[in-house]
């Protein structure tokens, strides 16, 4: 089940074989079993008939990838495809881990359940945040990879993120460790400002913060429609994040589907001044020249808002009729673009503006 931001999708992108995430009919695909079909995996549908493909063969010259004041990275899953993906370079559900029956206990709502940071610090969950901290520092000091960061996932409150960064200082003398925290909760945007002085930058996890801030679940079908990251109260918490980020002179990511996915999620992080992106990888060089084409504009901060509407004007010119699209298309974004500077502690444009000249 689930839609474009599923796991299941993700992954089977990532490992480059077709697949089709929420069936719709699923009697009709059953009724298919033995015949030819074409999948397209990009769009969804499936062809009850064998159609003739394109084989899109370009190998990736890493020479002549277009600079970028925004990194690109990637996203990850399969650490079988690691090393192949790392010359680009310039899990989670019982259901879903063999022997997770074993551990995992029964909930509703896995996404809202016992998870992230909270749940390491529960009791004997400790030794477990311990055992990950003696991987991470064999890693740093035997086999000298010091460019190996720690990041905090789905951290709820203050109070749980204190904690946790006083356990692990404790339990680790490793030096110039930075330690990264996951801005997916909204209450990581509301008071982005707070939580950017425990850590030494974010990362955004656009997808949870998305489904988090619309009460909506990215793995149910059926809700596709209502998980959407143009929506002006996503669009609030990823430039709040971004803008506490450049306030306090700290490094913010990018980690979803949207920003290689949509030119609007790309701009608007672009222009905001966004340190890096992680995309999957069959989409680093579309992504690559998307962002050097943005920043070639110098699109400045203070536009971002008639830019954002000027973008959405044009999708219903060619053809976006939903209601939300009508919505997007007349909001005044230059005040949703405001409310976030605000909330990530800058006063005026000119503020944010020269911060993120200073590092191109």
């Amino acid at each position: 089940m689930g839609g474009r931001t599923s796991h299941a999708a993700i992954v089977s992108r990532e490992l480059g074989i077709p697949a089709v995430v929420g069936i719709e009919n699923l009697k009709l695909l059953k009724s298919m079993v033995g015949k030819i079909l074409t999948i397209d995996g990009d769009s969804g549908l499936v062809f009850a008939k064998k159609l003739s493909l394109i084989k899109d063969s370009r190998d990736i010259d890493t020479r002549r990838l277009p600079k970028t004041r925004t990194r690109v990275g990637l996203i990850l899953a399969d650490v079988n495809q690691a090393f192949r993906f790392s010359q680009l370079a310039a899990n989670e559900y019982k259901n879903q881990l063999i022997g997770g029956d074993l551990y995992e206990p029964d909930e509703d709502n896995p996404m809202l359940g016992n998870r992230g940071t909270g749940r390491y610090l529960m009791g004997t969950n400790l030794k477990y945040l311990g055992w990950e901290l003696q991987a991470l520092v064999l890693a740093r000091t035997q086999f000298k990879a010091e460019n190996l960061e720690l990041m905090l996932p789905f951290v709820r409150t203050l109070a749980e993120a204190s904690l946790a960064l006083k356990y692990i200082k404790k339990t680790i003398k490793t030096k110039n460790l930075k330690i990264i925290a996951m801005s997916e909760i909204p209450s990581n945007a509301l008071i982005a400002t707070e939580f950017i002085k425990l850590f030494d930058g974010f990362s955004i996890g656009s997808n949870d913060m998305t489904q988090l801030v619309l009460g909506t679940d990215r793995d149910n079908q059926a809700l596709q429609e209502t998980y959407d990251e143009h929506d002006p109260a996503v669009v609030t918490t990823l430039l709040t994040t971004i803008f506490s980020g450049l306030k306090a002179g700290k490094k913010v990511g990018f980690c979803g589907q949207g920003v290689s996915d949509s030119v609007i999620i790309a701009g608007l992080v672009s222009i905001a001044g966004i340190t890096s992106v992680s995309v999957v990888a069959d989409r680093y060089l579309q992504t690559k020249e998307l962002l050097a084409k943005l920043e070639k504009k110098k699109i400045p901060v203070k536009d971002l808002g008639q830019w954002l509407k000027q973008q959405f004007q044009a999708r219903l010119k060619n053809g976006h009729k939903s209601e939300k699209d009508k919505i997007y298309a007349t909001l005044n974004w230059d005040q949703v673009v405001l409310n976030s500077l605000h909330l990530g502690g800058f006063k005026s444009f000119d503020q944010a503006q020269k911060i993120i000249d200073s590092n191109d």
